[in-house]
C-alpha cells in the first residue's frame, strides 16, 4: 500500500556481545511491521509489530523459539 497502509517484513540476523560478563548470543529470524491505516478513531498511524525467531547461541536459551509482538500509534 501506500503510506497509509504497509506492511513491512524481512529476515533479521542479531548478535550481542556482552565484553564484561563474556556472554555472547546470536538470534536469527522474521520481522513484520504493518501500518493497517492512516487513522482509526482518535488515534494517528496506528501500527503491529512482531519478531518471531530462534537463539542460536545463548548459555541459558540455545536453541529455543522466542516471539514477541507489540502495537502503538500516535495521538
Amino acid at each position: 500500500g501506500g503510506e497509509e497502509n504497509m506492511l513491512m517484513t524481512g529476515p533479521f540476523y542479531e548478535i550481542t556481545h556482552a565484553a564484561e560478563a563474556n556472554i555472547n548470543r546470536q538470534r536469527v529470524g522474521l520481522q513484520f511491521y504493518w501500518l493497517p491505516a492512516a487513522t482509526a478513531w482518535i488515534f494517528d498511524q496506528p501500527r503491529v509489530y512482531g519478531r518471531i525467531g530462534i537463539n542460536l547461541q545463548d548459555r541459558n536459551r540455545d536453541d529455543e523459539i522466542f516471539f514477541g509482538a507489540g502495537c502503538g500509534a500516535d495521538f
